[in-house]
Order: C-alpha cells, then sequence, then structure tokens
C-alpha cells in the first residue's frame, strides 16, 4: 500500500519539490518576502514555469496567511512546499500548472538558538554546475551529516574541489577575524535568507565584513565562526576538525535582537 502510494507523487519518490523554511519570532517571520520571493524563483527555474511573482502569489500563496498564522503560532518552525502532483513518470518533461500545490507546515519550536556547533569538513558531492536550488532532494547533505554526527561532531562543512569553503549542510559559515567577518564567496553557494539578513545587519552595525574565496588552510587564521540557518538563528562554532575558535557571543545576541525586530 505504501510503495503503491509513493508511486503515485513523483515528489515523494523522486525528491522533486521545492521550499523554504523559517521560524517566526514573537509573531513576526524575519525577511519574509524574500523567502517568498526565492521559492517563486527557484520553483520557476526547478520546474521551467514561466509565471511573474505577482501570477504565483495569486495560484499559490495569497490563501496561505502566513503572517496571520504567524501571529497566532509565535516561535514556530514554517516549511513551504511546492511540488507537483504529476505521476512518477521519468519521461515527464513538461509540467501542468494545474497539477502543481504549495503546502504549508507549522510546529512549535524546541530550544535551538545558541547551540554549539563543532563541524567536520568534507569534500562537497556536487559539482560546480549543480543547481544550487532548495529541493527536497537532501539526501547527500543528511548522509555527510550523519557521518558527521557519527564521528562526534555536529554538522559537516563542505568545501569544493578547490579546497575554498562553502557552506555546512543545511547552513551558511561566516568566519570572524577580531573585529572583521569574512564569508566564504563561491557559485556553489546557497541563497541563504539569514545570510542577507547578517550583512544587513553588518551595515546597520558599522561592522566590516567582505566576500572573500576562503581556504580549509586558512581556517587556523580565524579567531570565531558562526553557522547561519532561518529556522534556528545563528549558532557558533567551536571547533572545525581539529581546530578551535572561540566565537563573540555578544555579536551573536546582537544578532539575534536584530532578526526579531525584522518584518
Amino acid at each position: 500500500m505504501y510503495i503503491e502510494r509513493m508511486f503515485e507523487k513523483r515528489y515523494e519518490l523522486f525528491g522533486e519539490s521545492v521550499f523554504t523554511s523559517f521560524r517566526s519570532y514573537e509573531g513576526s517571520i524575519p525577511y519574509l518576502a524574500k523567502h517568498l520571493n526565492r521559492l517563486w524563483r527557484h520553483s520557476c527555474q526547478a520546474f521551467a514555469l514561466s509565471l511573474s511573482y505577482e501570477h504565483f502569489y495569486e495560484l499559490f500563496l495569497k490563501n496561505l496567511s502566513i503572517e496571520e498564522t504567524a501571529l497566532k503560532k509565535p516561535n514556530h518552525y514554517f516549511r513551504l512546499t511546492f511540488f507537483s502532483n504529476e505521476p512518477a513518470d521519468l519521461n515527464i518533461s513538461y509540467f501542468d500548472l494545474d497539477s502543481f500545490e504549495l503546502n504549508i507546515i507549522t510546529k512549535p519550536l524546541s530550544k535551538t538558538e545558541n547551540q554549539e556547533q563543532s563541524l567536520a569538513l568534507e569534500m562537497s558531492p556536487f559539482g560546480a554546475s549543480y543547481p544550487v536550488l532548495k529541493t527536497g532532494n537532501y539526501f547527500p547533505h543528511l548522509y555527510f551529516r550523519r557521518k558527521a554526527i557519527n564521528s562526534g561532531y555536529t554538522d559537516v562543512l563542505f568545501y569544493n574541489e578547490k579546497g575554498n569553503i562553502l557552506e555546512a549542510s543545511t547552513s551558511n559559515i561566516v568566519f570572524q577575524f577580531k573585529e572583521n567577518f569574512l564569508i566564504p564567496r563561491s557559485s556553489q553557494i546557497f541563497e541563504g535568507i539569514t545570510l542577507m539578513a547578517f550583512q544587513d545587519f553588518c551595515q546597520q552595525q558599522s561592522i566590516s565584513y567582505s566576500e572573500v574565496e576562503i581556504h580549509i588552510n586558512d581556517l587556523e587564521d580565524f579567531t570565531g565562526a558562526f553557522l547561519l540557518n532561518s529556522v534556528k538563528g545563528p549558532s557558533k562554532v567551536i571547533s572545525i576538525n581539529d581546530i578551535s575558535f572561540k566565537s563573540d557571543d555578544d555579536m551573536m545576541s546582537e544578532f539575534i535582537a536584530f532578526l526579531k525586530e525584522q518584518q
């Protein structure tokens, strides 16, 4: 029965979906418009759709009442998933617009802020030509995360074939050098909304930051590091392999306060 049902749903069988996930802070969702805009762009790219954002909003987003739900559900996890109910046929190359759905799930958040992270370095399983989209097929990310956890770490940190740092399994990373922050630069890095928020925070606070290529051999030069995720918020990195960091707790608290002020 389960196999029959799974074969009817290509998004379950192939992981063929696009999603965005985030959290509410005391009734509001930071950078919600950017999350929805990215969901639209990635959905159109993944399924070769020619839809304006206005059309996408009217068809799929308008009736979800996300802002009103956030007011009723403070400090909750939200996930929006866009998928097609076309049959699981590998020969399908065109998707009927009427077959698409966008669903929303919410649940209370457990304590996720201020968790300390220890990261294991791992070569990225994705090549330079792999599309950097937020799809539902997260198996490679979670496989290497489990591998890291089984080795005593909390997450994995990917680097590319050149040895340049990319990101963790589901989070962007920023590095601290004294009073300055460095953000890994690569076309293989996912477009993180909380990373955008961090850049806005730095501009507001007149904190110096720059996007540069960061090689794995450079890690010992940094004084701190943070993971940035739209559900967990920021979390400080205490180690990468055998390299230890002492990150700025005050800066992280200030950034969380900044996020809570955003709409």
